[in-house]
């Protein structure tokens, strides 16, 4: 696995964030990496007083894999909340939109997963954010047979 240096570089506004008109981008883009391409790339969005993770796979690796999941989580106090998304076409999705860093239990949320899945890979990205809410690392794993699986921070 190879990490490149991680600064965040082209930091981004979207406008498609569900219940929110603009989001910023929050701490780095992690790249997922699959024999040689790049298949996804995972963010932290914020805006509207809510954070989302948010997940983008690449047009090559669609066109490569017509059949996978994506699934974006938050993760707190050892409990799972699962985003929006599991699916097998597009590209872009969202987690749920998660209202001043809680959910409806009240739990904060230490970190964010996007996770895309395919043949017998999975690969992931981790980011982590502080009390204060800003995003200050972040990492990406795999299991399975993931050839050539690298993650960068861009």
């Amino acid at each position: 696995m190879a990490v490149a240096g991680a600064t965040v570089a082209h930091a981004d506004t979207r406008t498609d964030a569900p219940g929110c008109a603009s989001v910023s981008q929050d701490g780095p883009t992690v790249k997922l990496e699959v024999s040689g391409y790049t298949a996804a790339t995972v963010r932290k969005y914020v805006g509207c007083g809510q954070k989302y993770v948010f997940t983008y796979l690449e047009p090559t690796f669609v066109s490569r894999n017509g059949t996978y999941s994506v699934r974006n989580y938050f993760y707190a106090t050892n409990t799972w909340t699962a985003g929006d998304t599991t699916g097998t076409t597009g590209q872009k999705f969202y987690t749920a939109p998660v209202v001043n860093g809680t959910d409806p239990s009240g739990f904060s949320y230490p970190f964010g997963i996007g996770q895309v899945a395919f043949g017998g890979c999975t690969m992931w990205a981790q980011i982590v954010w502080d009390e204060d809410g800003a995003a200050n690392s972040a990492t990406g794993a795999a299991s399975g047979s993931c050839a050539g699986f690298e993650y960068h921070l861009a």
